[in-house]
């Protein structure tokens, strides 16, 4: 499950330290986009449901003014799901999500999908990186390698 920034700094705040050079780079290089990039977290400061169980997180700044705001406002990440229930579909619209999944949130924030995409998530804790999902961002080997 991917968890909303609005900047890099506060994703630093949450990865541990020293960051590789290939989390550096691919989130100045894509970030605000559609890049989760996934590497190990600090103890104590992720909820062990967003991170699964794991000792990884993946993170991701939005190319959207409705999270970003929101993430500003209350200063700390928010989780960033993909509207639907495990292996349903991704929902763009708001007539596209699940009646089911509306009767067990207490908000939804409408929007506009840029681009129909999932973001594409990369695991930079083994070297080189995994691409887990090629999405929205094309990554290249010279992202990778």
């Amino acid at each position: 499950m991917p968890v909303l920034v609005n900047s890099f700094a506060m994703a630093k705040k949450y990865w541990i330290s020293p960051l590789p050079d290939i989390v550096r780079h691919l989130s100045q290089k894509y970030w605000p986009g559609g890049l989760t990039i996934i590497y190990y977290f600090k103890k104590g400061l992720v909820s062990p449901l967003a991170a699964g169980g794991k000792d990884t997180i993946g993170l991701r700044m939005p190319d959207h003014k409705i999270p970003l705001e929101i993430i500003k406002s209350i200063g700390v990440p928010i989780l960033g799901t993909s509207a639907n229930f495990s292996g349903g579909q991704t929902p763009y619209r708001f007539e596209d999500l699940d009646s089911g999944l509306l009767k067990k949130v207490d908000f939804v924030v409408r929007g506009d999908c840029k681009n129909h995409k999932s973001s594409t998530v990369i695991d930079c804790t083994h070297s080189p990186p995994q691409l887990l999902r090629q999405g929205a961002i094309k990554l290249s080997k010279d992202d990778i390698y």
